[in-house]
């Protein structure tokens, strides 16, 4: 596998997330295929919790093609099961998306905590 191009989507960013993750960062064969799953997994780091402030996209940009879809506008004082199980849900996808050969590898982060797939991807980023 070439990683021919690195992506990070997450909350806080330039777009709308669905998810908690500060950064999915995905490798592939391009950057166009990283930027698309990143948005993906990024948005898949999700689990419900009371401190999780979601909208409705079209309230927040009436010209969203999102539209009714819930997105994430605030992350409050989380749970550590919360953070966990929401990074565990996207890293699941993640690995769904290794297996398919459509990425090389992704990370997940929430604040410190982070899971990554296959287990050496960040050593391998690394060189």
């Amino acid at each position: 596998n070439r990683i021919g191009g690195i992506a990070t989507s997450g909350f806080g960013g330039r777009s709308f997330s669905k998810g908690i993750a500060t950064a999915a960062v995905i490798a592939a064969e391009s950057c166009r295929v990283a930027d698309a799953w990143a948005t993906l997994v990024g948005n898949a780091a999700f689990y419900p919790d009371p401190a999780i402030r979601q909208l409705p996209a079209n309230i927040l940009d009436p010209n969203t093609d999102l539209q009714e879809e819930l997105v994430t506008v605030k992350v409050g004082n989380i749970s550590p099961v919360t953070v966990e199980r929401a990074l565990v849900n996207a890293l699941e996808f993640a690995k769904q998306l290794v297996q398919q050969k459509k990425i090389i590898g992704a990370a997940v982060f929430y604040k410190d905590a982070f899971k990554c797939y296959p287990r050496n991807f960040i050593k391998e980023l690394r060189g």
